[in-house]
């Protein structure tokens, strides 16, 4: 016996239990060991989640603070708490996919979903590889209030407009509520603007062309349209007198672009980004053969009102080629998923059109799966980096109170130092001026004084090494790459058992200009075997510091620059340990070539 998917019944709370199912197994079952409540990692992170009373007086001391919904959205949760942050942003997530596949299946005229349709459609528009990004990263939780905030006041704009099909006429509250949602929308992020305008004028203008009554409705549609566009005006002119950093920049990231070369440039980059993106904008376009072929046609002006709505939630990121990211891509590919699938779904009630479905759905599924699968390892692997530095400063937290100032050596790059300091403080107590010593040539330094201008960004203060000495009477808290740390205290005396030692050079002895166990660099590498070497060891070629990587308690290697090797001679040879104790000196010999014969 044949069943017909067509006679099961769906309703919204169907729909929705659907899309959670599959929320749930795209973040969690796909992705084993991905934790409901995750843990800061990006600097954005440790912004957001110290946000208090405090910040938030900051932030609103000026006539226009930016973007004010968000401001308070983020400090409402960051008082709230980890685990309420992070629970709103998997909230928000599978509320924004609910509300679009609401607003499509609406659009497109589509029959309501049952449980088992809703679910492989939600799995589908899910399946982008930046999805469990969305769970974890703090900073795009102005996206999610952005898309929630508009895909509501799209959902009650459609759902108004098939009660005033029935002669209802557009209700009052129902038009405030658009505008309450819209303002709140707009005021979060911008991103959601034009599309929001563009559903509430051809709405407009359709119940003006086709509905039975007469006058009233008319005029209440045009008042709604009215209020939006008025809205989105007076956000430009209070983005203007507050100049802000996001729409009035004239350099840096945001500075925007609107030469069409540089447009169509960003649209190929965005449509193409990752094999989810390419198969959604794949999908999209079939929409419009199907809709040829097919005996049913979803009406022309809907199927291109979807189409134009999903090019206006890439358009502003295509007028920004300084400000690129893969996790913009998940505002429309939920749209070109979600639209292809519930047009395939209405064409018929066959069980083929369903056998199609599902194995679209899967097919998105399997496609994202190695990037979403990437993505969610390198969260957790960066966010227990970062668990473990907080935890070796909370175990040492009652050591280090009497001290104003910690010097911190070997912090992650993306880390709890890459801000102001004030998460630790608020979150842990950990109430101290932050001395973070790091390579000249690092990364780190490069990156903080490029997005910072300065290398001080409230109580944590980042120094390059070789031009700034440990200061004398301070705690060095010497982390490994893994987040564990060392904590050597002033003035501790060592035991003798305990002080590191020199065994042996690997090598000893290398010719003028001769390379020695050469790396993929180009670089000379030495090896030592010893004792008690401990994270964030040093080797010293006369007394200068070189680049060191710790293997363990008995083997660390270093590169060493050509300059060291260059004439003949003795170097001398010895380890610092983060605690302060040095090692005894060895023999690194430069034999000139009649030496070494």
């Amino acid at each position: 016996m044949t069943i017909r998917i067509g006679a099961l019944k769906g309703s919204s709370w169907v729909e929705f239990a659907g899309v959670v199912a599959a929320y749930l197994l795209i973040v969690f079952v796909l992705c084993p060991g991905n934790s409901l409540v995750g843990f800061p990692v990006h600097r954005d992170d440790f912004s957001n989640l110290a946000f208090d009373a405090d910040s938030l007086r900051a932030v609103w001391s000026g006539a226009y603070p930016p973007r004010p919904v968000s401001s308070l959205a983020l400090t409402a949760l960051s008082v709230a708490g980890l685990p309420v942050y992070y629970f709103s942003l998997h909230a928000l997530v599978v509320l924004y996919v609910f509300l679009s596949m609401t607003v499509l299946r609406e659009v497109l005229g589509a029959r309501p979903m049952p449980l088992l349709f809703a679910f492989l459609v939600g799995a589908a528009a899910l399946s982008f590889e930046c999805v469990v990004e969305y769970s974890k990263y703090t900073g795009l939780i102005t996206n999610l209030l952005s898309g929630v905030f508009a895909m509501g006041a799209m959902s009650l704009m459609v759902a108004e407009l098939k009660r005033s099909r029935d002669g209802t006429i557009l209700r009052a509250p129902a038009i405030t509520a658009i505008w309450v949602l819209c303002a709140l929308s707009f005021w979060s992020k911008e991103d959601f603007i034009l599309p929001t305008i563009v559903v509430a004028v051809y709405l407009a203008c359709e119940a003006r062309w086709k509905s039975s009554a007469e006058r009233p409705v008319q005029v209440r549609w045009t008042v709604l349209a009215g209020g939006i566009v008025l809205l989105a005006m007076l956000l430009g002119v209070y983005n203007r007198f507050g100049h802000s950093a996001f729409t009035q920049a004239g350099a840096g990231p945001y500075k925007a672009d609107f030469g069409p070369v540089s447009v169509l440039h960003m649209a190929a980059n965005y449509l193409f980004m990752s094999p989810v993106a390419g198969m959604a904008a794949a999908l999209q376009a079939s929409t419009l053969i199907w809709n040829v072929l097919t005996p049913t046609p979803v009406r022309w002006m809907r199927l291109l009102l979807v189409q134009a709505l999903i090019v206006l939630f890439a358009l502003p990121y295509c007028f920004l080629p300084n400000h690129i990211a893969l996790y913009y891509d998940f505002n429309w590919t939920v749209w070109q998923i979600g639209s292809a699938l519930i047009l395939l779904w209405n064409l018929s009630d066959r069980s083929a059109v369903g056998w199609a479905v599902a194995i679209i759905a899967v097919g998105c599924v399997a496609i994202g799966q190695p990037g979403r699968h990437n993505i969610a390892e390198w969260y957790r692997n960066a966010g227990q980096v970062n668990r473990n530095v907080v935890a070796a400063l909370g175990n040492n937290s009652q050591i280090l109170r009497p001290y104003r100032a910690v010097v911190i050596e070997g912090a992650p790059f993306l880390g709890p130092f890459a801000s102001s300091g004030r998460f630790l403080s608020m979150r842990y107590g950990l109430d101290h001026d932050w001395i973070v010593r790091v390579p000249k040539n690092s990364e780190y330094l490069r990156t903080t004084l490029q997005l910072l201008g300065t290398n001080v960004q409230g109580r944590v203060r980042t120094v390059a090494m070789e031009d700034e000495p440990r200061p004398t009477g301070v705690p060095v808290l010497r982390l490994a790459p893994d987040g564990t740390g060392v904590l050597d205290l002033p003035g501790v005396a060592i035991k003798e058992s305990d002080r590191v030692r020199i065994g042996k050079l690997h090598p000893d002895s290398t010719t003028v200009g001769g390379k020695f166990q050469v790396q993929p660099n180009g670089q000379s590498a030495l090896a030592i075997e010893g004792a008690n070497f401990q994270p964030g060891s040093i080797i010293l070629f006369d007394g200068r510091e070189i680049q060191t990587t710790y293997g363990n308690p008995r083997f660390i290697t270093a590169l060493v620059p050509d300059e060291f090797f260059s004439h003949r001679g003795v170097v001398k040879v010895n380890v610092l340990n983060p605690n302060g104790d040095v090692s005894q000196k060895m023999d690194f010999k430069v034999l000139s070539n009649a030496d070494s014969k």
